[in-house]
């Protein structure tokens, strides 16, 4: 049980790593990299505190899957 523990806690750190990451790319503008990390995050730790708040960062449908074909925000 200890080491189930510790191993959720390591999961739960990286996920806030990647996340901080994305967060990052956000704030500097890069959105098509911040929805990379964001969907990282989601799919590798899916029951993160992380993933929760990605999923939010991106909104409950998420971005479009090509984000080349994304309308410019203005």
């Amino acid at each position: 049980e200890e080491i189930d523990e510790i191993l959720k806690e390591i999961d739960e750190k990286l996920a806030e790593k990647q996340f901080s990451i994305g967060r990052y790319y956000q704030k500097t503008g890069n959105k098509e990299s911040a929805y990379h990390y964001y969907r990282m995050v989601i799919g590798d730790w899916p029951d993160s505190k992380a993933a929760e708040k990605a999923k939010q960062m991106m909104g409950a449908k998420g971005p479009p899957r090509n984000l080349h074909d994304e309308k410019v925000e203005k």
